[in-house]
């Protein structure tokens, strides 16, 4: 009964609010908007029936941020946000006043912005608060955002494409976009390349669309020294001027940001020029130099309690909780609080029933689904998420019994691994003890990870140095032997003092000694090619063996070999000397064979003139 009275007072009231107006109306029949100011009393001129002469915006201001690890707070949004409320408020605005946001604050007033700009005259956004570009997309940060990377940025941020997208939607006959939000980002140097300081500059925009950074893309703007942001008092000294055109507005606070900063800030415009040139904030300006034009037609203006009883109506026909919230906001002492109050409290409840009555049967279908995942999955991590969504559940009783299993198979498996880790351990120790290079490299790996012992950094480190010093006294009884490549190695411990104390005179030593050794090996080397590309040997044992296939072997006529061959030995076992034994026993060999061999035509003549031939090739060289 008594909210029906109460809705039966504000209609009344309404109707002594809205006879006056029609009358006037019918009189005047005007269609001038004009926004003034009669003792202290914002009034605004009320157009016929135009529902395009409609002005939203919503305004935000994030300064309270709660994760100062990685966003540092601000303390000019706040007031920035409040002020521009006001200033826009004078000029006719519906004005969303938003103050430390959440992410899903955020997204709720900005689908409620969007609903409400629906043909409306102009539509503008204006944010105050963190905002950075990753990858040319610019994003707003809200107050509960924590951000340790760029790939958490576009689902804990607003994108401003997406408030972009809402005004385009709503076919407003003017789009504004103020954003000052281009403050030093302290979250950038985490990034690995993504991000970039300051704001992008948008790829694209609506129709119809002026976009306003505080300063130009990739700067950072001033926070500001006092009440509010360099940008944002520009903005406010601006809407004090004469010229309240857009175009004017943005220039007056440009040249005020510019003088502030000391040129080092410019704030930036994007968007048609005859939209800023066209769009006025204050309504039906008076051209410059016409000051004296013809008199005005008269026009009615609206109060400031039929600003507040429009606001309350069109929240109460919107039915909508955020709405209802937002004029609550705006009028907290209000003359239809007490209806919005019972408004609000009765669309909470039904929203409460509903998800009630819907809960059960939506809880159902959860669990059924849940529980298929976690029996695909089988594991004791899914079996405890389970229950702890569902500790009641159709299935609890299965899942405690499964988690129990598979706990007491992980914790038995998880005891079989740390016996083998410590049984290898201990093998690997045993060997190192016993100068095992390899285990002593084995020991220090399982010190830094920890297998199958305690994690000990220090000790790892010392069982390295042991491999050094064996590894050194290897290099150096291998260095004494003389491998070249050894000498080396050990010259390079001795100059660095690695796993040997160091001995710069030492290291000369070494070096000197490497470089004899390479001279020999190089010789060694040259020897082996003359052997490998010109060897009588090869061809002198080929030649006797084909010669005992061909001829019957004679023990009784002995002959000499010619004397190009008997150069030839000669001069392999000069070369190869670890062939000598092999040349002797050939030698032997061919003591004994037929007077044959000394016919022009035998194989060993043949052999000594192809020899001859090579000879003289040789020498040729």
């Amino acid at each position: 009964m008594k909210l029906l009275l109460l809705r039966l007072i504000c209609f009344a009231g309404t109707l002594v609010f809205a006879l006056p107006i029609l009358a006037n109306e019918v009189a005047t029949n005007s269609k001038i908007s004009k926004t003034v100011v009669e003792n202290d009393q914002s009034v605004v001129v009320v157009e016929k029936g135009s529902e395009s002469r409609k002005r939203i915006a919503l305004v935000i201001g994030n300064g309270n941020y709660r994760f100062t690890d990685s966003l540092s707070k601000l303390s000019n949004p706040g007031h920035d946000a409040e002020d521009i409320a006001v200033a826009l408020r004078s000029f006719g605005f519906e004005v969303m006043e938003k103050n430390d946001q959440t992410k899903e604050q955020m997204d709720e007033a900005i689908t409620e912005f969007g609903r409400r700009i629906s043909g409306s005259e102009a539509a503008l956004f204006y944010f105050a608060g963190h905002g950075l570009q990753v990858k040319g997309q610019n994003y707003l940060i809200p107050v509960d955002a924590r951000i340790d990377s760029d790939a958490q940025i576009p689902y804990k941020s607003i994108n401003v494409n997406q408030i972009l997208d809402e005004m385009d939607n709503g076919k407003s006959q003017a789009n504004i976009v103020m954003l000052d939000a281009c403050r030093n980002n302290p979250i950038s140097g985490k990034f690995r390349s993504g991000s970039t300081r300051g704001l992008a500059a948008p790829a694209s925009t609506p129709k119809g669309t002026v976009i306003v950074y505080a300063t130009d893309p990739g700067n950072v703007a001033a926070d500001g020294n006092g009440r509010n942001g360099l940008f944002t008092a520009g903005l406010l000294l601006a809407f004090k001027g004469n010229d309240l055109s857009l175009g004017g507005v943005l220039a007056r606070a440009s040249e005020e940001v510019e003088r502030g900063s000391e040129q080092t800030q410019t704030p930036y415009v994007n968007g048609p020029a005859t939209l800023q040139k066209n769009f006025q904030f204050a309504a039906n300006p008076v051209a410059k130099g016409d000051e004296k034009a013809a008199p005005q037609p008269p026009v009615y203006v609206k109060s400031s309690e039929e600003i507040e009883r429009e606001s309350w109506e069109s929240a109460s026909a919107s039915a909508s909780i955020n709405a209802i919230d937002e004029y609550l906001t705006q009028y907290p002492q209000g003359r239809f609080t007490d209806l919005a109050r019972a408004d609000f409290a009765h669309l909470k409840s039904e929203a409460a029933k509903a998800a009630m009555k819907s809960d059960s049967a939506a809880r159902k279908i959860a669990e059924a689904l849940l529980w298929a995942e976690v029996q695909k999955g089988d594991s004791q991590s899914d079996y405890d998420a389970y229950l702890a969504q569902f500790p009641h559940g159709e299935h609890a009783v299965q899942a405690t019994s499964r988690s129990s299993i598979l706990h007491e198979a992980a914790t038995s498996a998880a005891t079989d691994k740390r016996n083998n880790e410590t049984a290898e351990f201990r093998t690997q120790l045993e060997a190192a003890e016993k100068g095992d290079v390899e285990a002593m490299k084995k020991l220090a790996n399982y010190y830094d990870a920890g297998f199958g012992v305690k994690k000990d950094a220090l000790t790892a480190t010392a069982w390295r140095n042991k491999v050094e010093a064996a590894v050194a006294q290897q290099q150096l009884r291998a260095a004494n032997q003389g491998n070249v490549a050894a000498m080396l190695d050990v010259a390079e411990r001795y100059a660095t003092g690695s796993g040997i104390e160091k001995d710069p005179a030492k290291a000369t030593l070494w070096r000197a000694a490497a470089a004899r050794g390479q001279e020999v090996e190089k010789n060694r080397q040259l020897a082996e090619y003359k052997i490998k590309n010109f060897t009588y040997l090869e061809d002198t044992t080929r030649l006797i063996k084909q010669n005992d296939v061909d001829r019957n072997q004679s023990s009784t006529c002995i002959t000499s070999l010619p004397i190009v061959v008997i150069v030839g030995l000669v001069e392999d076992a000069f070369f190869s000397p670890t062939k000598s034994y092999e040349l002797s026993e050939l030698k032997k060999a061919v003591a004994l064979r037929p007077a044959t061999w000394g016919k022009p035509d035998s194989m060993i003549a043949r052999a000594s003139r192809q020899l001859e031939a090579r000879q003289s090739a040789f020498n040729d060289q």
